[in-house]
């Protein structure tokens, strides 16, 4: 992670409060000097006692600014919590939203294996449709040989047709059963075509069974025939021989129709099928297309779990500057109490200073009173002599009290080294609230009090030092120790530089923040990208739909398989039908077949010996 990055706003806003507690602690440092020196020397400097006081200030404001600084991170620091949810919230909808595509695709997947199982289910009822078609032939070769075999009994002797020469059943009742499918439009149509070509087969059945039967009345009534063979071979037999090769055209002509509608059930399975390689390169693209977007929302997922890894550092770093940060505002609030204590220290100065005043009052009144003893003494001259033990006793007098007042002052120096000992004891205090202190629910009333007391304390410094401006006693001594107090001049100004590069290094953080806001409205441009996916996927799923709406009505490409299958069928019955009526006929079957138009070419062609 790189210094321009949150990671090196947070360092920085760390050094920035480190600089603050560095300072803090030279304000400190400043008021107690201050306060050592109006203890010591009450006749100050009024003027640098007021540097002194504006530097205090501006520092209290700089603690203010940082503050409201903490308070404006905070702030932004929810902000980022609220958008990282809300991000995280459609990341999990587009999560959904893609099982459910994919739960679509799955359901289009057994579509299609339930089409191509429909599909299988139409293969057998082909392969049903070809037996049926056999069946059929087989029973048009059944009447030929029916035919053939009457004409040869009845050209013979006259004997009854063999029994076993008979046509076997041509279709058992299990052929008339109806085919397994599904109720799609295609298959009923399939299937009505079958059961119409299955009533006409049943019909071919009942005929050929009443055939058999006449055949069987003609073997029982073989004697009565035989005086009337001759009869029955010019009316009857011949008649009924037509009447056989007339239900034989029929039969060839149901066979044609059933190929015809063979040709038709082809035609309607080519054109369905046709539609199966265009809709199952549509799902194709579909699926490649749905591929594609699982793949960008992962993209996006890995993108939005480094922005919430980032967000996360940024949260454990705020939380530690909340944390110094409430350190630092109990350190505040600790010296607010100790600034509370050093004007209770003033206003006991003040005391002593006023203790002082009367002091010099009374040594003034005294010395005058010296004086005027010393003009009585010298207009009283002669006198001196006699008054000079009194005198004596009255300058030893004097020369205690001076030494009173040096003791006073000896005293006031004791009285500092000991605000030196309270000092520490102060600190001690302070660490024992900064540990007391946890809750921070009054944490902005509490600065508002610390504000308020600093403004307070700089008015009674201002008055203090307009006080010790009046003080014109020991001026020389006060100054010697304001001499003293130069290098904390020196370290004011190197204070206040600090404070221009502290104001430069906030400048510095409040542009990579707004960095930083940039990146979060990039991030918002990554949730539109989402919306837009989410969108797309939509639209995905419409065109699954459709496309199983499709796959419901339409076969697969198995169909079209089937439908080459049937066409090899239909094109083998064609060619044994063909075979069939094109086979040469006997001259047993001239006998008759000459009269029949149908056979007449092919009898002249093949019996050219024979004459009407």
């Amino acid at each position: 992670m790189d210094a321009g990055g949150p990671d090196g706003d947070l360092r920085e806003l760390l050094k920035l409060y480190r600089d603050r507690d560095a300072r803090d602690a030279k304000i400190r440092s400043l008021e107690q000097a201050l306060a050592e020196a109006q203890r010591v020397t009450p006749g100050g400097s009024q003027e640098e006692t007021g540097k002194l006081a504006v530097q205090v200030q501006q520092l209290q404001e700089n603690v203010t600014a940082y503050s409201r600084k903490c308070d404006e991170l905070r702030g932004v620091k929810d902000a980022h919590e609220a958008t990282i949810k809300t991000l995280r919230s459609t990341l999990d909808d587009n999560f959904r939203s893609l099982g459910e595509l994919q739960q679509s695709n799955a359901a289009s997947e057994i579509v299609i294996q339930k089409a191509e199982q429909r599909n299988s289910t139409l293969a057998a009822t082909v392969e049903k449709l070809r037996d049926q078609i056999a069946t059929h032939e087989t029973t048009v070769s059944e009447l030929r040989a029916v035919i053939a075999s009457m004409t040869a009994e009845l050209a013979g002797s006259g004997g009854r047709p063999d029994q076993a020469s008979l046509p076997t059943p041509l279709m058992s009742d299990n052929g008339s059963s109806s085919l397994d499918g599904d109720d799609g439009e295609g298959q009923g149509a399939m299937q009505a075509r079958i059961a119409d070509l299955s009533m006409q087969l049943q019909e071919a059945k009942s005929e050929v069974d009443s055939l058999h039967g006449q055949l069987t009345s003609h073997q029982d009534e073989n004697v009565a025939l035989q005086a009337r063979i001759k009869e029955l071979e010019d009316a009857d037999h011949s008649e009924r021989v037509r009447e056989l090769e007339v239900e034989c055209e029929d039969k060839t002509r149901e066979l044609a129709t059933s190929e015809a509608r063979a040709t038709a059930l082809t035609a309607e399975l080519d054109a369905v099928s046709g539609q199966i390689p265009r809709l199952k390169s549509a799902y194709n693209d579909k699926l490649e297309e749905a591929i594609g977007f699982a793949a960008t929302v992962i993209d996006l997922k890995k993108r939005v779990e480094y922005a919430e890894n980032q967000y996360g550092e940024s949260v454990v770093r705020v939380a530690e500057l909340s944390q110094q940060k409430e350190v630092l505002e109990t350190e505040v609030k600790g010296k607010d109490i100790e600034l509370e204590r050093i004007r209770s220290a003033l206003a006991a100065a003040d005391n002593d200073r006023a203790t002082l005043r009367t002091n010099a009052a009374e040594k003034t009144s005294r010395i005058a009173e010296l004086e005027a003893a010393v003009s009585d003494l010298t207009v009283r001259f002669t006198l001196a002599n006699e008054e000079k033990g009194t005198l004596s006793v009255a300058l030893e007098t004097t020369q205690g009290v001076l030494g009173n007042l040096n003791g006073k002052l000896r005293e006031k120096t004791a009285e500092l080294e000991a605000n030196v000992s309270l000092k520490t004891a102060l600190e001690a205090e302070m660490a024992e609230v900064r540990e007391e202190l946890s809750q921070m629910a009054t944490l902005q009333e509490q600065v508002t009090n610390s504000e308020k007391l600093a403004a307070k304390l700089g008015a009674e410094l201002t008055a203090a030092a307009q006080h010790a401006n009046n003080v014109q006693t020991d001026l020389d001594t006060t100054r010697k120790k304001l001499a003293a107090l130069e290098p904390l001049e020196k370290e004011v100004l190197e204070l206040r530089t600090s404070a221009t590069s502290t104001r430069a290094e906030l400048e510095t953080a409040t542009a990579k923040l707004a960095k930083l806001q940039a990146s979060w409205k990039e991030l918002e441009g990554v949730r539109a990208q989402l919306v837009e996916a989410e969108q797309r996927a939509s639209d995905l799923d419409t065109q699954l739909v459709a496309a199983r709406s499709e796959a419901l009505t339409t076969p697969t490409t198995r169909r079209l398989q089937v439908s080459v299958i049937f066409d090899q069928l239909v094109h083998e019955a064609q060619s044994r039908v063909t075979s069939a009526l094109s086979h040469p006929i006997s001259h047993r079957d001239c006998h008759f077949g000459w009269r029949s138009e149908r056979f007449r070419p092919r009898v002249e062609a093949e019996t050219p010996h024979l004459g009407d």
